[in-house]
């Protein structure tokens, strides 16, 4: 009979299912105050393929009474989560079962990356994406008379099914990120994001992945993104922040890149673009140090008023035993320079 049941909440014909997009961070853990992109990049993503997501963003809630109030019956539930948010999301599971019998829950995230199967022990949880699994794919297997046979052919992913754990295949091929659609970030609720700054900032993520293999990163960046990096062309980059300038009125744009200048010709090809359609937004950035002097001066011609600079240590041999490859003589060097063309670091 259990079996059954199991079965039963997966039977859903051609009719397309509720699909709820959770953002489950609390506001007391948050380190930064922006709609999460990963999240926001799935929404995109979905009504792209024909969906019609609901996002619901918990950032401000403190009682889940927006969990409590869904509509959803045989929905799908799509959740990003680091551990520090793990008992919180245990409570929005626990709440989603009670409320819809018939839920199909996602995971994603740093959380289900690094502990990959054993996220099942963890969570009351149907499936784990990993890297770049194409969220498409998913809804459209869960839309299918077979949706377990769908699943089993799609590579990056997890999933439970009658007590089992099933792990497919590793993602092995991207896509072009010039491809991939602006994400969604208007799906959430962004005059409370801007109200709380301040002032009206968004993020953009205009690469992925990272080059290095600095021992306090990897291997994690290395599961979530593949060892090959990829970077969005400069044209592309620029047409998104135009995209954000013009419909959010923002004032600010913060490229949360792992290592946004590696490229630096690229850098100042994004530049030129900036200063040749005359977008009027500040800017700033985190990357590594070593960024030439001419770059910088692009950078602040084209806005930028921030550079955050991952150093970590004064000591080289700190350095060279977390595999930074960097060197002291390049801190103090690129610190000169940017003091000099008058940027912040």
């Amino acid at each position: 009979m259990e079996d059954a049941l199991q079965e039963t909440k997966y039977l859903i014909g051609h009719e397309k299912r509720p699909v709820f997009i959770i953002h489950p961070a609390e506001l007391k853990k948050q380190s930064s105050l922006y709609p999460p992109l990963g999240l926001a990049q799935i929404s995109a993503s979905l009504k792209k393929a024909g969906y019609d997501p609901q996002v619901v963003d918990l950032l401000f809630e403190t009682d889940l009474k927006k969990i409590q109030d869904l509509d959803g019956t045989n929905g799908v539930y799509i959740l990003s989560f680091s551990t520090a948010l793990v008992d919180r999301v245990r409570e929005i599971i626990s709440i989603i079962r009670s409320k819809d019998k018939n839920s199909f829950i996602m995971g994603g995230g740093a959380h289900p990356t690094a502990r990959k199967e054993k996220t099942f022990d963890d969570l009351d949880i149907d499936l784990i994406a990993l890297g770049e699994t194409r969220i498409e794919n998913l809804l459209d297997a869960l839309h299918n008379d077979e949706p377990f046979t769908k699943l089993s052919q799609i590579k990056g992913i997890m999933y439970k099914h009658n007590g089992t754990v099933y792990i497919n295949e590793p993602v092995n091929e991207w896509d072009n990120l010039d491809d991939v659609p602006i994400p969604d970030q208007g799906a959430f609720p962004l005059e409370s994001y801007f109200k709380l700054k301040g002032y009206r900032e968004l993020s953009v993520v205009s690469s992925r992945g990272c080059p290095y293999r600095c021992t306090f990163c990897q291997p994690i960046l290395l599961n979530l993104f593949g060892p090959k990096v990829r970077f969005t062309s400069a044209k592309r980059v620029v047409d998104e922040i135009e995209y954000l300038v013009k419909n959010f009125k923002l004032d600010v744009i913060v490229f949360s890149d792992d290592t946004f200048a590696f490229h630096q010709q690229r850098v100042i090809d994004i530049c030129k673009e900036i200063v040749n359609r005359k977008i009027p937004v500040l800017w700033r950035c985190q990357t590594r140090v070593g960024l030439r002097k001419d770059v910088l001066e692009w950078m602040k011609k084209a806005g930028c008023f921030l550079v955050a600079f991952g150093v970590e240590s004064g000591s080289q041999k700190i350095h060279d035993n977390v595999h930074k490859e960097a060197t002291v003589g390049m801190i103090t060097e690129t610190f000169k320079n940017c003091k000099e063309v008058g940027l912040l670091s």
